[in-house]
């Protein structure tokens, strides 16, 4: 708290706004003032000393106008962030420069900085990062679409009972990569909805019947040798 205090005390702005309230307020002694700012009521008394003598040249702080104050601001965001992006991509970049690894770590901090600034300070033309973008999304796009009949015929088998959490848990013991958020997505894309089992146990859950193993496994391969063909 008393850094604080020095350092509002020092600041030009603050010195100036006390000065104002003094003069708007003829009513109210000094000390008072002083009292309400939490500042020291010589220091209010010395300010206003200084305002008389000088009038608007009093309290010139560093000499710097407002609008400089706002350009050094400005170029200090800027120098920040391009510092924050290159020890971004150093911590992803160990192995050498990958064009293809800079683009998805654009990709992956756009809501954070912006492209064309990550662009310029990594040295990645604009264009090939959205070729790349296009190119990226297509390919999910694919692997949606195969994913989807997976899907549609573990939801079949189960008897609508399963939900995403499992399907996925389906999916990855079959070698498919993917999560229950994606699945989740995927199934509100298909309409699928999980039907629940009616239980009349007073005690306890039910928890859906999985199908054998030889039946989710004969329902991934014919899948996918229809995604072949």
């Amino acid at each position: 708290m008393g850094s604080q205090r020095v350092r509002r005390m020092n600041d030009p702005d603050f010195k100036r706004e006390a000065v104002r309230v003094v003069l708007e307020n003829p009513d109210k002694s000094k000390a008072q003032i002083a009292r309400e700012l939490g500042t020291d009521p010589k220091a209010l008394y010395a300010w206003m000393q200084e305002h008389r003598k000088r009038d608007d040249a009093a309290f010139p702080g560093n000499g710097k106008s407002t609008d400089e104050v706002v350009a050094l601001r400005r170029e200090l965001k800027l120098v920040t962030q391009e510092r924050d992006i290159l020890k971004n991509a150093i911590g992803t970049s160990l192995n050498g420069r990958n064009e293809i690894r800079e683009a998805g770590c654009i990709e992956q901090h756009r809501s954070r900085w912006p492209v064309v600034l990550q662009c310029r300070v990594l040295h990645v033309s604009r264009n090939a990062f959205y070729t790349w973008t296009r190119g990226h999304i297509s390919v999910r796009k694919a692997q949606d679409t195969e994913l989807m009949p997976l899907i549609g015929e573990i939801h079949e088998a189960t008897g609508h009972t399963y939900g995403a959490e499992w399907i996925a848990k389906e999916l990855r013991k079959n070698g498919r990569t993917v999560g229950k958020d994606r699945v989740r997505r995927l199934m509100k894309v298909m309409s699928l909805k999980v039907q629940c089992k009616q239980s009349f146990t007073v005690h306890g859950t039910t928890q859906p019947s999985p199908p054998t193993r030889t039946t989710l496994h004969r329902i991934l391969l014919s899948v996918s040798s229809r995604a072949q063909n």
